[in-house]
């Protein structure tokens, strides 16, 4: 990632001078897309789209959060909220299979004491993990975003 940031960092300060050089009088608007640092998060980062909706499996392992201040629940906010279940988890735990696997979206959100509220605004049925926008390939999106 160093070398992408350092050729890009390259590349605007090449461009910046060519542009002052040929448009002395004029002020520039650059516009960076920087849709290909999604794929530069820490491999414990906290990124909704890569959960499964139900715990194990495969998805990444993220690292603790803090419930946020804007939870519905005032009693959970500012709480640590482990997105991994416990090792050490006892053999009648209900969770128990799963011990130091992640724990997966509904988990998460029924310990913020969100899942059900958002179950009920989606006429009772469970929140399917991914829209299918979200499942495209960067392809297929980029596609679309030409077609529209």
């Amino acid at each position: 990632m160093v070398e992408c940031k350092a050729e890009s960092l390259k590349v605007v300060n090449r461009a910046i001078p060519l542009f002052n050089h040929l448009f002395p009088d004029a002020v520039g608007e650059f516009f960076f897309d920087q849709s290909t640092a999604h794929g530069a998060f820490d491999d414990d980062a906290l990124n909704a789209n890569e959960m499964n909706v139900k715990p194990g499996g495969k998805q990444r392992a993220m690292h603790s959060t803090i419930i946020p201040d804007d939870n519905p629940n005032p009693h959970l906010r500012g709480q640590v909220q482990s997105m991994i279940f416990d090792d050490d988890l006892p053999p009648d735990d209900p969770d128990y299979e799963f011990r130091g696997q992640p724990k997966g979206m509904k988990r998460i959100l029924e310990e913020r004491g969100i899942w059900d509220e958002l179950v009920r605004r989606n006429g009772g049925k469970p929140i399917p993990g991914d829209c299918a926008e979200c499942k495209m390939s960067q392809k297929e999106k980029e596609k679309r975003a030409r077609e529209a």
